[in-house]
């Protein structure tokens, strides 16, 4: 079973290094993380296909 952890933002890197480190932790624990970084703002959708 999967749980979602709370989303947060962070406008700089020194924020996110907490949860990366989480991160590394709960792999290390056996639990499978997924960290995701939206780096820039994107104006197209993508589509199958296209």
């Amino acid at each position: 079973m999967y749980r979602r952890a709370p989303s947060c933002r962070a406008a700089s890197l020194t924020y996110r290094v907490p949860d990366i480190k989480r991160g590394i932790q709960k792999t290390r624990e056996g639990v499978p993380v997924l960290l995701e970084f939206i780096t820039g703002k994107e104006t197209e959708v993508s589509r199958p296909g296209t």
